[in-house]
């Protein structure tokens, strides 16, 4: 998934912001195993997303 978001943000950069290294090392080892992405697991993946802190 490489995908630039609507606020021009791509996925890698939104689990950059939001998951400590150690979770993204883990589900990126995860997701290569299965082949599919980690985070955004769904077929039919969302075009846009939001998230509030």
């Amino acid at each position: 998934m490489n995908g630039i978001q609507r606020d021009g943000r791509s996925p890698l950069q939104v689990r950059e912001e939001y998951l400590t290294t150690e979770l993204d090392d883990t589900l990126t080892a995860w997701g290569s195993e299965y082949q599919v992405e980690p985070i955004l697991r769904a077929q039919n993946l969302p075009k846009t997303w939001s998230s509030t802190a």
